[in-house]
């Protein structure tokens, strides 16, 4: 609790509060301290280690941040605009192991965040985004054979986005053949599994999820394709 001479300007309407010099000299002083010294910090340099891969280069721990909601059980965090026009975060949220119990169920590891739609709305201004949905649709759905393949799969998936294709990953353990009906309900036109084996024949195997046609594919002629510029490749055996 701070305590300290309060002042009312009657003709402004507002209370100025006098800031105690020790919380002054206390506010200074925990200003200095890494906030990392103050936690284990291991697994958040590790998770800032693993964003940096995956092209994520302007995380930054912040023991300041405190999200309106008490079921929160863990990491908490924030994404904001690098466009100095967008000041309020984008979204949040954090990690929330015990969020279930609250309702009767079991504890189960849970993550989740919620997007704002008036920030998300502006953020689409400031950068002249398009509001159409389908133009922003994925074009292809990245399977992954194993669990082990997702990173490989991020890889590839960084590769042809920088190509300009529109690319969708799977992060699941779930089975190919569950990975294929999960894309048609999202209404992805294309499907590639891929993983160590594709890196090693550096060739893709391509189905058309309309006709299911399956076409052998290089990696430059996947990328034609998705462009949609003609036939490529070799029908699959």
């Amino acid at each position: 609790k701070v305590s300290g001479e309060l002042k009312t300007d009657k003709s402004k309407a507002f209370v100025v509060q006098k800031i105690p010099e020790e919380f002054k000299a206390a506010s200074e002083a925990i200003s200095k301290v890494d906030p990392l010294s103050l936690i284990d910090s291991g697994p958040v340099e590790t998770f800032i280690a693993a964003l940096k891969k995956r092209g994520v280069g302007n995380a930054v721990f912040d023991s300041g941040i405190t999200r309106g909601f008490d079921y929160y059980t863990g990491t908490v965090f924030e994404i904001y605009d690098t466009n100095p026009a967008n000041p309020r975060a984008l979204f949040g949220g954090g990690r929330y192991d015990g969020l279930m119990a609250l309702f009767g169920g079991e504890p189960i590891p849970a993550v989740g965040f919620a997007i704002g739609d008036v920030t998300l709305g502006d953020f689409l201004e400031t950068h002249s985004l398009p509001l159409d949905a389908n133009s922003r649709k994925p074009q292809l759905y990245l399977g992954t054979p194993k669990e082990g393949d997702i990173p490989i799969a991020q890889a590839f998936a960084d590769t042809l986005r920088k190509e300009g294709a529109r690319v969708f990953v799977n992060l699941t353990s779930r089975a190919l053949g569950d990975q294929i009906k999960d894309a048609v309900k999202r209404d992805i036109p294309f499907f590639v599994a891929y993983g160590a084996d594709e890196v090693t024949k550096k060739e893709v195997r391509m189905k058309i999820l309309a006709t299911s046609e399956e076409r052998v594919l290089s990696v430059p002629e996947l990328v034609l394709a998705l462009r949609g510029l003609g036939e490529v490749g070799r029908a699959a055996s």
